[in-house]
């Protein structure tokens, strides 16, 4: 931290409080609603109370070296690809959270991801703000990141915890292709892009399409000259493949 200059000292500290309170707002409403199974209450309805939970069980029991299982999960259903779903249910890094929670508490793990989540979107979103705009009170960029991290789609959506990862990388992926655009620093667009294709290929794609879209809405609002924006599309378009 002592590396870190004044400006991102603060970026990193008003991140933190977003992420804080988010958790806390989060934790309160789900308990309220008797969705916290710290005190009892049941994970919210769709398939994230039996199908994810025994996806999330299967993982766990790969994870600490039950491989045997691996090739007789590799067809399910009516003969399915097993890679299929791991790409699409279980390749975010945060399932790793579950190794630090006891089979029968499978359902505590999951929400304690969801909350961490959560809470990483607000953060995201608030160094997004403070890295384009300039409040004279900084209380709005961390207001803005709780309205990002506890949003409509991200509550609602929750209980499909692998698009979370999305929702957390999207604002990252806005500041690096901004940063790529403007100083012509793409390596950071390029991992980002890359983990948000990895970790759900789902929302992986319509990010990539966000990208496109963000892309042209930027350089044709601030289009200099034709060499320029020729010269944007080619790298842009490069780091994009790359990251593919």
């Amino acid at each position: 931290m002592k590396y870190l200059s004044k400006e991102n000292k603060k970026v990193i500290k008003l991140s933190s409080i977003s992420f804080v309170i988010t958790i806390i707002i989060f934790g309160i409403i789900s308990t309220l609603a008797h969705a916290n199974p710290f005190f009892g209450g049941v994970l919210w309805g769709g398939d994230l109370p039996d199908e994810y939970l025994s996806f999330f069980q299967y993982l766990r029991h790969l994870l600490l070296g039950n491989w045997s299982s691996l090739q007789f999960s590799f067809s399910n259903g009516l003969g399915a690809d097993m890679a299929g779903n791991i790409g699409y249910y279980l390749a975010s890094p945060f399932n790793l959270i579950i190794l630090l929670f006891p089979a029968s508490q499978i359902n505590i793990a999951l929400y304690v991801i969801i909350v961490i989540k959560l809470g990483l979107a607000s953060a995201a979103f608030t160094f997004l703000i403070l890295k384009l705009f300039k409040f004279k009170n900084q209380i709005y960029s961390i207001l803005l990141g709780i309205i990002y991290g506890l949003s409509a789609y991200s509550i609602g959506y929750a209980a499909n915890l692998m698009w979370l990862d999305g929702v957390i990388l999207l604002p990252l992926l806005i500041y690096s292709l901004l940063r790529g655009i403007t100083k012509r620093k793409w390596i950071l667009y390029t991992i980002l892009l890359a983990c948000a294709i990895i970790f759900n290929y789902y929302i992986g794609y319509m990010i990539c399409i966000f990208m496109v879209l963000a892309f042209l809405a930027y350089t044709i609002n601030y289009f200099r000259e034709k060499k320029i924006f020729i010269r944007q599309v080619v790298e842009f378009a490069l780091s994009s493949l790359i990251s593919g």
